[in-house]
């Protein structure tokens, strides 16, 4: 599996100075409340940044900030270059680019070196102590009511700097992969979320929602159960009878790749596992 190495700085403008500093600890605190118990409860009240804030969360590619990027494009005469492609689409047509930057971004590995240079070692303790499925099931946090889900914006970076805190060949990097493609299939639902009334959101969402729970129940292996395919095909299947036939294609285009991908990682993983 590929590493992205990159200097401290480069780990800076990922983690976020946040990580360095710590500011708060709101994220970190509904891990612990989440996962540990009282195990690490001492964690939650620390001066520790939530790593979904220090890791970039949204709209902030790798790629320069747009400011920077206009004002490069006017000294030299140029158009301003489009906004970062990790921003969420707000067009069908910017999905092709938004879905490339977002898998570019969350299975990039960052240099574990210098990674745990910039990431507070008691958030790094709490995370290894995670088991897959509860690892998945946060990083697949869409809301608890179908009202919440539209609004849900992943991040790629977290995805990243997780699978950079375990070991390449931890059966808890399956489920850091499921987390990132489920949040790729969520992305055909929201953008036709607004469009659609309470019952056929409510209706969406709970098949929606079974998919993700089944995906749980395996987070750790290369695995998507009968029961989760069949759920998400009645998603796709509402989409078409809701008349939103572009996005149920997309969403099965998403799903073909996420069963391709983890077959494809679980033989990386299994490569890596064979050498001396």
């Amino acid at each position: 599996m590929t590493k992205l190495a990159l200097n401290l700085g480069d780990v800076v403008s990922v983690v976020g100075p946040g990580a360095l500093f710590g500011i708060g600890g709101a994220w970190l605190g509904s891990i612990i409340d989440m996962l540990a118990g009282t195990k690490y409860r001492q964690i939650k009240t620390s001066s520790l940044t939530g790593l979904a804030g220090a890791a970039g969360l949204g709209s902030i590619g790798l790629a320069a900030p747009p400011q920077q990027g206009q004002q490069q494009g006017q000294q030299q005469g140029q158009q301003p270059p489009p906004p970062p492609p990790s921003t969420f689409p707000e067009k069908m047509e910017d999905v092709p680019r938004y879905v490339k930057a977002f898998r570019g971004i969350a299975f990039s590995r960052l240099d574990p070196e210098q990674l745990r240079g910039a990431v507070d070692p008691m958030l790094q303790h709490a995370v290894k102590g995670m088991d897959g499925k509860a690892l998945y099931s946060y990083l697949t946090r869409s809301g608890q009511n179908s009202d919440e889900f539209g609004a849900y914006r992943p991040s790629p970076r977290a995805l990243s700097v997780m699978a950079s805190l375990l070991p390449d060949t931890d059966k808890r990097q399956f489920a850091i992969r499921h987390a990132a493609h489920l949040n790729l299939e969520m992305m055909p639902l929201q953008l036709c979320w607004n469009e659609l009334d309470k019952n056929q959101r409510d209706t969406l969402f709970t098949y929606f929602r079974i998919y993700m729970d089944e995906l749980a129940q395996t987070a750790e292996y290369p695995v998507i159960s009968l029961q989760a395919k069949i759920a998400l095909d009645a998603v796709r299947r509402l989409l078409n009878q809701y008349g939103k036939k572009e996005h149920a294609a997309i969403l099965a285009a998403l799903h073909n790749h996420h069963d391709a991908d983890i077959q494809q990682f679980a033989h990386e993983i299994q490569q890596a596992q064979l050498q001396p």
